[in-house]
């Protein structure tokens, strides 16, 4: 839902279209107020609106002005005008400032709303095409954005960067990031809603309405880093775009219009991506030599807020003054991993695997608590999902998932026995119960269909019902017994609906289709009439 801002210096007007108008129908979530050019733009300053519908005459500033100042800063917003005068020059005047209508007063309500909604379509098509499939996936084939991305991921961790290194790979891959110029980190992380998207498309769509957001002041660049994070870098652009307010000290509007635009970005994402970020802004710093040093401090003050929080932002000067040096395990995510590694039953090649990540791990920069229980947790859960791709239960599940929370793993030895131990384990249980039998499976997922036939049985609930991959459960399934899964639970669903009908007379027909998982009764007498050749009706009369 967007946001819209009515602006007019006679408050009854104001709040009879903010009170009286069903702003919702036509996608307005939240209506703010203002009574003068003024406060609407300290509105503007403070909050995400996308709509605003003004007065052309107001003390002080008019509704024009109010709009070619709106144009400086969000070139996006649309403006509505309102006016009892229809005079040729306001109206020219309006369509030079690039306003979406021109409505005389008094306006219907039907009028206001279908222009409203208008301008909502318009908001919505612009910002669809900024992050749509279709523009992220041309730039996805393009190699430019993977070679920059590289190169700032390489930046992230290097010490020292020449000039004259970075003179040349800049020039070649055409970075407006001068040598020595002020940039300041944004770290954001992708919460619920993102699901759906493959990650390289959500990444791209969301650089892509930063870049749109913050163009007319910044140059952005990012990319992802080991932790799934997106990491940006932003550099003023020269000169710099207007200021949030006239005569702003420089370095102030700077930070400002950075805020406002990680802001902006977060409320974007919600809106047009249907997903949430948490986002962290870092503080100015040189470019590039101060980066890995930045990099490291946002990443340590982002992690001090990961747990319950989510959709959260972030400023590092307001982040707890003791942040901890941080540095990334390595080893653990080096290819191959150890989850491959164990799928493909190269056991001895997996130990050597653990004793390279406790190698590191016995290093001075790692020995924290915080990088003993990545490690642990990431090894539990590769662990585990090889017990569930094996079919077999988890094991010494008690001690594994009692280890982290009363602290029995504090220690990198105790770790490393841990480890070890539940390595050695697994192999031998794999290797002991290699072939599971197939028949066992099928009548696994059987009996379970047969018990939840009104609740959820897809194929992805079977699968994690029967410990497998679902493409390998429908393979298996039909391999065994000459149907397809979906065919079988069709099958099941019109022989029980039969025998309803027949032995159940009190029962009507729409109960019979709630009792096999089917509600919508029209779509029950459909395929059941294609089944059998007859309606239920027909079939219970027969």
């Amino acid at each position: 839902m967007l946001q819209l801002l009515v602006v007019d210096d006679e408050a009854h007007w104001v709040e009879s279209l903010v009170e009286t108008i069903p702003w919702d129908t036509v996608g307005i979530g939240q209506v703010f107020k203002a009574y003068s050019g003024k406060e609407a733009l300290h509105v503007m300053s403070e909050q995400s609106i996308d709509v605003v519908i003004t007065d052309i005459r107001m003390p002080e500033m008019s509704g024009l002005e109010l709009i070619r100042e709106i144009r400086k800063v969000w070139a996006k917003t649309k403006c509505i005008i309102l006016s009892g005068y229809a005079d040729f020059e306001y109206a020219q005047q309006a369509m030079q400032y690039q306003s979406f209508d021109y409505l005389l007063k008094p306006v219907c309500d039907e009028d206001l709303l279908r222009t409203v909604h208008q301008s909502v379509e318009v908001i919505r098509q612009e910002w669809e095409q900024v992050a749509s499939y279709e523009s992220s996936m041309q730039v996805f084939r393009e190699n430019l954005p993977l070679l920059k991305s590289n190169l700032l991921d390489e930046l992230l961790h290097v010490q020292t960067y020449s000039e004259e290194r970075w003179l040349a790979r800049s020039k070649h891959l055409n970075l407006p990031f001068a040598f020595g110029a002020p940039y300041m980190l944004m770290l954001a992380r992708l919460e619920d809603g993102f699901e759906r998207f493959k990650p390289d498309l959500a990444e791209f769509a969301l650089g892509n309405i930063a870049n749109e957001l913050g163009k007319s002041h910044f140059h952005f660049w990012y990319t992802s880093d080991v932790h799934g994070y997106l990491v940006f870098v932003l550099t003023p652009k020269e000169p710099f775009g207007p200021e949030p307010v006239p005569g702003m000290d420089p370095l102030e509007a700077r930070q400002q219009m950075a805020e406002r635009t990680a802001l902006r970005l977060q409320h974007n994402a919600k809106v047009f991506l249907k997903g949430e970020i948490s986002l962290a802004l870092g503080k100015w710093g040189r470019f590039p030599e101060q980066l890995s040093a930045s990099y490291k401090e946002i990443l340590s003050a982002f992690r001090q807020k990961v747990g319950g929080d989510k959709h959260f932002f972030l400023k590092i000067m307001e982040a707890a003054p003791e942040l901890i040096d941080i540095q990334a395990l390595t080893r653990l995510y080096e290819p191959p991993s150890l989850m491959h590694l164990l799928e493909a039953g190269r056991w001895e090649d997996a130990e050597v695997k653990l004793g390279d990540v406790f190698a590191e791990l016995d290093q001075k920069p790692f020995q924290t608590q915080e990088h003993v229980m990545e490690v642990y947790f990431h090894l539990q859960s590769t662990f585990i999902y090889l017990c569930h791709k094996n079919n077999q239960p988890v094991l010494g599940v008690d001690s594994m998932l009692e280890a982290g929370p009363d602290n029995r793993i504090d220690s990198i030895e105790r770790l490393r026995r841990w480890a070890f131990d539940i390595l050695y384990t697994l192999r031998d249980s794999v290797i002991a119960e290699m072939k599971i039998s197939r028949k066992s499976i099928i009548q696994k997922v059987q009996q379970f269909i047969d018990k939840h036939l009104t609740g959820d049985i897809s194929l992805n609930t079977l699968a994690r019902h029967a410990y497998m991959h679902p493409t390998h459960l429908s393979k298996i399934y039909k391999m065994e017994t000459g149907e397809g899964v979906s065919q079988y639970i069709h099958r099941i669903r019109m022989e029980k609906a039969a025998f309803l009908l027949k032995n159940a007379s009190d029962m009507r027909i729409y109960e019979v289709g709630e009792q096999i998982g089917i509600a919508n009764t029209p779509y029950f007498i459909r395929i059941f009439k294609k089944y059998f050749g007859v309606t239920p009706q027909e079939y219970r009369e027969s």
